[in-house]
């Protein structure tokens, strides 16, 4: 029997990565098999804006694991949970955190603890583990051994699906025409499209306006304007 995907899609309003695509389907599909993993742990590595860390804190929830963070390996008290085997754990931007020596050898040393005892380790990066610069060799050998899954940059299925699914989810009528016009002309990446269909929403509503490609050129000009804006 085939697994069922265990996100729940449902009331999540930052669901971009998890709308199934051509782009994301192979990640969706190896985090939805983790307590399958033949490996300890996975690292999600794919660009910025992508939906790793909403991936990241889906699992985690999930999974009941432990959110790691640069501050929380700092502390001592991150240790308490050797006397509970098999813990889940999740880092964040682990391409970044890692570089501090003491976060790589807290890694390292709940690895030695809970990778052993079926414990799971969930890591998202920017790129894969080649280009990391971890001062750690040991720990770097460990997750050499985790399997990579590559978050690909949002297609324009995704994108699309996003932006129709945001005013759909309000009960507002979008055209194709629209959504062509504003997908052609904004970042390629779920916040940017996110942000923009909000910014669309909220002028229609308080203009008493139609979501149309006036009112998107007018949002987006505006957009342009102040990003624009000098220092």
């Amino acid at each position: 029997m085939k697994q069922q995907l265990f996100f729940d899609l449902a009331g999540t309003e930052e669901s971009g990565a998890l709308l199934p695509s051509d782009c994301n389907r192979t990640a969706l599909d190896y985090l939805a098999r983790w307590p399958d993993w033949e490996a300890a742990g996975a690292i999600l590595y794919g660009p910025e804006s992508s939906g790793k860390s909403h991936l990241l804190s889906l699992w985690a929830a999930q999974t009941n694991a432990v959110l790691l963070t640069p501050a929380i390996l700092h502390k001592d008290e991150i240790f308490s949970t050797a006397a509970e085997p098999a813990r889940c754990f999740a880092l964040d931007n682990a391409d970044t955190a890692l570089q501090d020596d003491d976060c790589a050898k807290a890694l390292f040393h709940l690895y030695n603890i809970h990778g052993i005892e079926k414990g799971r380790f969930f890591l998202t990066a920017t790129t894969d583990i080649a280009g990391w610069d971890c001062p750690l060799p040991d720990l770097l050998s460990r997750l050499k051994t985790f399997a990579a899954v590559n978050l690909l940059p949002p297609d324009d299925s995704l994108l699309k699906t996003l932006f129709v699914k945001y005013f759909s989810d309000r009960q507002t009528k979008i055209s194709p025409e629209v959504t062509e016009y504003v997908l052609k002309r904004t970042e390629r990446n779920c916040s940017a499209v996110q942000s923009l269909a909000a910014a669309l929403d909220t002028a229609a509503l308080a203009q008493k306006r139609p979501v149309s490609i006036p009112l998107a050129r007018e949002i987006l000009d505006e957009g342009k304007k102040t990003i624009e804006l000098p220092l």
